[in-house]
């Protein structure tokens, strides 16, 4: 279950069939992320529905809350991994754009400008840490070998 506006790209495709196999991909585009008191009906509709795995996309103050109801109803939670490589401050192009690997952001409180961003895996979220300054989700790594979902 594909949580939230952008789309896969290529990278990501080829990583769900390199590691679920044969898999049905269901993408939910208007998934309201600032609604967090629908959070436990949420999972519970996905647990209905018999989702394997949940990649949730959020702004970071909404999606520890978001990953924590998954986890609580059961549910598996892929979290997409990437590296920003630069900003375009005026939105311009990026002639090292590649669709197969990066996606671009565009990012309100920078003014509008852009974040080139490169997919580099999948990681599975297993928990969250709550002391600190702020929430932190707690990631392990997921391969062929060792996927059973939950």
């Amino acid at each position: 279950m594909w949580l939230g506006a952008p789309k896969p790209i290529p990278a990501q495709l080829r990583f769900f069939s390199e590691v679920l196999g044969e898999y049905a991909l269901v993408h939910v585009k208007d998934f309201d992320s600032a609604n967090r008191q629908a959070f436990p009906e949420v999972a519970k509709l996905l647990r209905a529905f018999g989702a394997d795995v949940v990649v949730p996309f959020a702004k970071r103050e909404e999606l520890v809350p978001l990953v924590e109801e998954l986890l609580k109803s059961g549910l598996e939670v892929w979290y997409a991994a990437s590296r920003e490589l630069h900003v375009e401050p005026d939105g311009a192009p990026c002639p090292e754009f590649n669709p197969d690997t990066d996606i671009l952001v565009r990012k309100e409180k920078r003014g509008g400008a852009v974040v080139h961003k490169r997919f580099e895996t999948f990681l599975r979220v297993v928990g969250v840490k709550k002391d600190g300054p702020a929430p932190q989700l707690l990631f392990a790594r997921i391969a062929k070998l060792d996927y059973v979902p939950v």
